[in-house]
């Protein structure tokens, strides 16, 4: 058996379709890239500590840059002895407002190119938008003094506006929830979308997300290790946009790979008596439905892993399941168990509702880090020739009906759609297309491709 695990900086990643997902959106932090903030903010913590008699050193000054209050609270409060965040935060917090009223400077090369980025928006196809660790209402002010806060088509705050996600560890940055939801705000995948940051933190968070990020470091976060972002500028001065977007197109190409990078091209022919079939297709084509049929007519058929899992996490009351980290083991370790299961079932024909690569693909599709259990499960899957290597591709039906466990648009869901079949076919399955058809009509077509396999 071979494995291949290739990581990029850290995570692994694949081009969905990246001819057909150009870049699409610009997404900026704010304090320390369009707004000369970080020394409003370590004067603000310098006099906050220094009330309690604690004094803020120059290491101190490059450890806070980029990391949100909340954090600079905790770590402080450490220093201090006792915990003491809230009055912390409080108390910096009206430091900073009184700086903040006499308004502050912008870094004038980033915020040059944003507004000539702002004015050429339209001609490339692009949105802008502001994923910023800072306070809404601070973001908010300190763009309306510069004049520039109509030229965002999103502006979010990793510590106002990300209510929704649960994570015991926060949500805010280093993680990469304020770029996932400025994303689906704005409508892009991940391969589409370029993050500019100043800090590790920051890059952190955007590359975690799956942006193809770009550093561009102040005079407080220079030596920082800012390695792990794909591209650094020392200055936006002189920049040419349409120069840019092709040097990001170009390198993001470079950085991405493809399935068969992660799990060899050598699908095992299916073993023993009983076939198991995979069938497939991206959100809202019907598949579930087709399965269900299957078993009304007496077939043995195996339900969707991931639907489980998340009716699961919302029954316990997870805002988004499908982010938490474990997410995708949950479902590579049910999946497994039920293909274990149905091994002692007396029937001949059984048919799966997704298969092993359908989680792998979602998680490349998310440019998120493709945990080793998955890898594991994807591998063990393939050198037992679990499944038949005639797949069923149940393609669309021209819309997507969004409910708790599905939020894809429509847009969304063919992407994802063309993905999957891309990944089977890269793989070495067969790829049986069923069209647009009633249930029944598609049953059928199945069972006829099922039968006459059966007699070669």
């Amino acid at each position: 058996m071979v494995k291949v695990l290739v990581y990029i900086m850290g995570l692994l990643m694949v081009t969905p379709l990246s001819s057909e997902l150009p870049i699409k959106a610009i997404i900026f932090d704010c304090d320390g890239t369009l707004i000369d903030s970080e020394g409003v903010h370590l004067s603000a913590w310098e006099q906050t500590l220094l009330n309690r008699g604690q004094i803020l050193t120059p290491d101190q000054c490059l450890l806070y840059a980029g990391k949100s209050d909340v954090e600079i609270a905790k770590l402080s409060s450490g220093s201090i002895g006792y915990d003491c965040s809230d009055e912390l935060l409080a108390e910096k917090n009206a430091h900073c407002r009184k700086l903040q009223e006499q308004g502050l400077p912008s870094i004038e090369q980033t915020v040059d190119f944003l507004k000539r980025l702002a004015t050429d928006k339209a001609r490339l196809g692009l949105k802008v938008g502001i994923a910023s660790a800072a306070l809404k209402s601070e973001i908010l002010s300190n763009l309306k003094h510069l004049g520039i806060e109509d030229l965002f088509d999103v502006i979010l705050s990793g510590h106002d506006d990300l209510k929704d996600y649960v994570d015991v560890e926060g949500v805010n940055k280093p993680k990469p929830y304020i770029y996932l939801h400025a994303m689906k705000k704005l409508g892009v995948f991940p391969a589409q979308c370029v993050a500019i940051e100043d800090s590790c933190t920051g890059i952190r968070s955007a590359v975690s997300a799956g942006c193809f990020t770009v550093a561009i470091p102040n005079v407080y976060t220079h030596n920082q290790d800012l390695s792990s972002a794909h591209l650094r500028l020392e200055s936006f001065i002189d920049v040419n946009i349409d120069d840019f977007l092709q040097k990001v197109s170009e390198l993001n190409k470079k950085t991405n790979i493809k399935i068969t990078d992660v799990i060899p091209n050598d699908i095992q022919p299916s073993q023993g008596r009983q076939k198991r079939y995979i069938i497939t297709g991206g959100p809202g084509s019907g598949k579930t439905s087709v399965i269900n049929d299957l078993a009304k007519r007496g077939y043995l058929t195996v339900q969707e892993a991931a639907t489980d899992v998340i009716e699961e996490g919302l029954q316990q009351n997870l805002e988004a399941p499908w982010m938490a980290d474990d997410y995708h083991i949950k479902i590579s370790c049910l999946m497994a168990r039920r293909q274990k299961e149905i091994e002692n079932s007396p029937e001949t024909i059984a048919f799966f509702d997704r298969g092993h690569l359908d989680g792998i693909t979602y998680i490349l599709l998310q440019r998120r880090k493709l945990p080793q259990q998955v890898i594991d499960y994807v591998q063990s899957t393939i050198d037992e020739g679990f499944f038949d290597k005639m797949v069923f591709f149940i393609e669309n039906l021209g819309f997507c009906e969004q409910a708790s466990n599905r939020t894809e648009t429509l847009e969304e869901a063919l992407a994802k759609s063309r993905q999957i079949k891309q990944n089977y076919l890269a793989l070495g399955y067969v790829v049986i297309d069923i069209p647009p058809g009633t249930i029944e009509q598609r049953s059928e077509l199945i069972i006829r491709h099922v039968q006459q396999r059966r007699k070669l």
